[in-house]
């Protein structure tokens, strides 16, 4: 049974220390899946996932036991350390797959904590597992999808040509920038336990970050180029479908070189690809510089460079590259560091809600055309208050939020977001060439057509996507391992035939 205690950042030499409201986790068991080879194993759980036969181990809290292996490891001058725990593999940025399993830190009375007495008096209770931010991934892949099913019944875009009920649908590109402020945080969240240091090194997280997007996003690429080169759907934004192209976003460069598309939502999985090999910096930055600082100099060199370019034509080149979204990103890792102050997430809610509120008065007052002529400063807008949001939450505080990002449906659908992100948009269209138009259901009328069958649509082969094509790379980190898969499958297969 593998123990951990959560403890707070080891930043510019300043040392551990444990969190107040810290707690110590208890990883159970995990199923026999766990204990023949990795091949097999891996396998063995992609067609015991198709007949809901669950795998893995649960996670349980022990409060003050917590609190006396924090205080053991202080006197030994130790730091308590994350084992068993990966939230990376499972919490990336527009594709995250399932729920982290590192607890939300939550009130003493909340779980169970008392003044005194061993620990073997208080019984475990199951954690509050970060669920919740797999509630915040399934609305912001929602969001892209609803903006499409938009996008794609009324003309016009950035100004909304549908009722005014549509009217926010026209925002779907603040969603991708939740997202990034989600991989941000998550792959942040185990580092932040030592030091912001990554364990397994420079390499080692490439390598993980590498399997984890890379073959899902590649499946979605040849899905995507199939169903335009067999008539079904067409490119986004028109043209013609070429060899480059189809190479270009193979190497997740086409934010680099002007292509056409073959799906609308791949520009962003290049962005954060990129954003990736940055990655070990910043955390270089935040273990000598501090974490508030290494944020501030981003953001405001960042905006600097932005400001810049209205008089450095040159610049403008780098809004090829998104870099606002780098901002994101960091704050995304700040909110790791945030979240463990005492005060910070009293503050922090508030602050975020504030920040929500003045950017409805600024759609309210400026229009949608201005909005997305300004995204650069309304993605740090959004941003800043979803990072709020996240610190408030890990630190106790919007609960009610809490509670309701973290119901089943929506941590259902956060588990296969990033399947969700990536096929939809060819779904839809499959749904509007062949069902919506051949009706000759146009305007609102297509809007709800594509709204009721197109967005179920989506959702299913979505999930279908993810049993097939994301879920095993959850464990797959190697060739060999992939290589050893498909062979453990082929005898599978073999077997079941005879």
């Amino acid at each position: 049974m593998t123990e951990w205690v959560f403890p707070s950042p080891n930043v510019a030499g300043r040392g551990s220390r444990p969190v107040r409201c810290g707690k110590l986790f208890e990883i159970q068991d995990s199923s026999a899946l766990d204990r023949v080879s990795p091949g097999w194993s891996i396998t063995a759980e992609w067609f015991l996932l198709l007949l809901h036969i669950p795998s893995g181990g649960a996670l349980t809290t022990n409060a003050n036991a917590g609190r006396a292996a924090a205080q053991a490891s202080i006197s030994s001058g130790e730091t308590p350390s994350l084992s068993g725990i990966d939230p990376s593999h499972s919490l990336p940025g527009p594709g995250v797959a399932s729920g982290s399993e590192i607890a939300t830190p939550r009130p003493a009375a909340e779980a169970g904590d008392t003044a005194s007495g061993p620990a073997s008096n208080v019984p475990a209770k199951p954690s509050q597992r970060v669920e919740w931010l797999d509630g915040v991934r399934a609305l912001a892949a929602s969001f892209v999808v609803l903006h499409h099913v938009w996008l794609m019944s009324y003309q016009g875009f950035p100004d909304n040509a549908g009722p005014w009920y549509t009217g926010p649908l026209v925002y779907g590109h603040l969603a991708v920038a939740v997202f990034i402020v989600i991989s941000g945080f998550s792959l942040t969240l185990r580092p932040s336990t030592n030091g912001y240091a990554l364990a397994e090194g420079g390499r080692g997280f490439f390598r993980r970050r590498f399997w984890r997007i890379v073959p899902p996003y590649w499946a979605a690429l040849i899905f995507s180029v199939l169903l335009i080169e067999v008539g079904l759907t067409t490119p986004p934004t028109g043209g013609q479908l070429t060899v480059r192209d189809v190479l270009t976003h193979t190497f997740l460069i086409q934010d680099v070189i002007q292509n056409t598309p073959p799906n609308g939502v791949f520009w962003s999985i290049a962005v954060e690809c990129q954003i990736y090999l940055l990655f070990p910096i910043l955390l270089w930055g935040f273990r000598k510089l501090g974490a508030m600082a290494t944020t501030t100099l981003a953001i405001i060199s960042l905006g600097f460079l932005h400001v810049l370019a209205r008089w450095v034509p040159a610049l403008t080149l780098l809004d090829r590259f998104t870099p606002q979204f780098l901002a994101l990103f960091v704050l995304g890792m700040v909110a790791t560091a945030a979240a463990r102050s005492i005060n910070a997430p009293r503050y922090a809610a508030w602050a975020g809600q504030a920040l929500f509120f003045l950017f409805f008065l600024g759609c309210v007052a400026f229009g949608s055309r201005t909005i997305v002529e300004q995204y650069f400063w309304i993605d740090l807008l959004v941003g800043a208050a979803t990072t709020l949001v996240f610190i408030a939450i890990m630190g106790g505080r919007l609960n009610p939020v809490r509670k309701v990002l973290a119901a089943r449906p929506l941590a259902f659908v956060g588990q296969f977001a990033f399947s969700l992100y990536l096929i939809h948009a060819p779904i839809l269209d499959l749904a509007r060439t062949h069902i919506i138009s051949p009706l000759g259901w146009t305007g609102t009328t297509a809007f709800f057509g594509l709204l009721i069958i197109g967005a179920p649509m989506a959702l299913v082969a979505s999930y279908l996507f993810f049993l097939g094509c994301e879920r095993p790379f959850l464990r797959i980190r190697s060739w060999r391992m992939l290589v050893r898969s498909v062979r453990a499958g082929l005898r599978v297969g073999t077997i079941a035939q005879h």
